[in-house]
C-alpha cells in the first residue's frame, strides 16, 4: 500500500511533464500499452503467472472500466471543468463513499473509531486541497457531476477489485485490467487525433508524434510501468488482504508524497496546512488499521476457499 502511494504520489510529476509532448488520450494509451506488453511478455517468460483460460473476465473488465477508463475520464473533464480546490475536495470523499458501499455490498461495517479514522482522514485531504483558505467555487455543474463519477467509479473499483480477489489473483487482476484500458484508450486516441477539432484532417501518425521525442519516454515508461503495473498490482494485492474502507484511506497516502514532491522538486513551497493534513492524514490511516475488526474475506466462502487459497499462496510470492 506505501509503495503503490508513493509511486501515484510521484505520477503527477511524470504526467505533467508526457503532457507537454502527448495529448491525455495518447498518453493514456501508450502507457498501458507499454503496461500491457511488459506483462504480456512476462507472461511468457513465465515470470508471472496468469491462468484466464475458460474463466469469466466480465467481472474484471467491469472493474476496468469503472478504474482506470471512467475514472481517468471524468477526472480528467472534472479538473478541466472546476477549481483545484474543488477537485482536490470531490476525489477526497473516495474513502467515504468506499465505506458505504463496502457496508452495503461487501457487509463490511466499519467501527466507530474506523468511521472517525476515516473522517479525519479525508479532513486532511480536504484541508490540502482547500490550501487553507476558502473553497472557491467555478459554478461548473457538468465539472461537478464528472468529478463526482471519478468518484463512483473509483469506489466501485475498489468494492469490485475486493471482491473478485477470492477468484483472481492480483497479476491476473492486473493482467486485464492493463489490456481493457490499452484497447480503449488507443481507440480514444484515435478518435481524439481523427475527430477533435485540434486534430481534424490529421493522419493516424500523428499519435506516434509527441513519442518521437526522447524526452516523453522517460514519464511514459514510468507511467506505464510503475504507475499502471507495479501501484495497481499493490492495489489490488492489498484489497485481497484487507477490507475496502481500509485500503480506499491507505490512498490518501497519496496526497502526502504528492506534495512532498512538489516541494523537493519542483520548489513549491511548504505550507502549516500542509504539516496539518498530513498529520490529519496519517492518524487516518493509523486509525483505520489499529481499530480494524476481523474480517471474512467477502470473496470466499468455506466452499470457495481451496481455489481462493491456492491462488493466495501463489501470488502472495510475487
Amino acid at each position: 500500500a506505501f509503495i503503490s502511494a508513493f509511486i501515484f504520489g510521484l505520477s503527477f510529476l511524470f504526467t505533467k511533464s508526457a503532457l507537454e509532448y502527448l495529448s491525455n488520450y495518447q498518453l493514456l494509451a501508450a502507457r498501458f500499452i507499454i503496461a500491457a506488453l511488459l506483462m504480456w511478455l512476462l507472461r511468457r517468460l513465465r515470470v508471472l503467472k496468469v491462468n484466464l483460460k475458460g474463466r469469466s473476465l466480465w467481472g474484471i473488465i467491469l472493474m476496468a472500466f469503472f478504474e482506470p477508463i471512467i475514472y481517468f475520464i471524468c477526472e480528467t473533464q472534472g479538473i478541466r471543468l472546476t477549481t483545484s480546490s474543488e477537485a482536490g475536495l470531490m476525489i477526497s470523499m473516495i474513502p467515504v463513499v468506499v465505506a458505504i458501499l463496502a457496508a452495503l455490498v461487501l457487509k463490511e461495517i466499519p467501527t466507530f473509531l474506523q468511521v472517525i479514522s476515516i473522517a479525519m482522514s479525508v479532513g486532511g485531504v480536504a484541508l490540502v486541497a482547500l490550501g487553507g483558505g476558502a473553497l472557491s467555487f467555478s459554478g461548473h455543474a457538468l465539472g461537478l457531476l464528472a468529478l463526482g463519477g471519478a468518484v463512483l467509479a473509483a469506489s466501485c473499483f475498489t468494492i469490485l477489485s475486493r471482491r473478485l480477489s477470492g477468484q483472481f489473483t492480483p497479476t491476473e487482476l492486473t493482467y486485464v485490467m492493463c489490456w481493457t484500458a490499452a484497447a480503449v484508450f488507443s481507440v480514444m486516441a484515435v478518435i481524439e487525433v481523427l475527430f477533435s477539432a485540434a486534430g481534424a484532417g490529421r493522419s493516424l501518425a500523428a499519435i506516434a508524434e509527441g513519442l518521437r521525442q526522447p524526452q516523453a519516454w522517460g514519464a511514459v515508461l514510468y507511467l506505464g510501468v510503475f504507475s499502471s503495473i507495479v501501484a495497481y498490482f499493490g492495489v489490488n494485492y492489498v484489497l485481497s488482504k484487507v477490507e475496502a474502507n481500509r485500503s480506499a484511506v491507505l490512498s490518501n497516502l497519496v496526497t502526502i508524497v504528492s506534495v512532498g514532491a512538489g516541494v523537493l522538486f519542483l520548489n513549491e513551497p511548504f505550507y502549516w496546512y500542509h504539516l496539518i493534513g498530513g498529520i490529519l492524514i496519517i492518524a487516518g490511516v493509523y486509525g483505520i488499521n489499529k481499530f480494524a475488526r476481523a474480517a471474512n474475506h467477502p470473496g470466499i466462502d468455506q466452499g470457495e476457499g481451496q481455489h481462493g487459497q491456492g491462488q493466495g499462496q501463489g501470488q502472495g510470492q510475487g
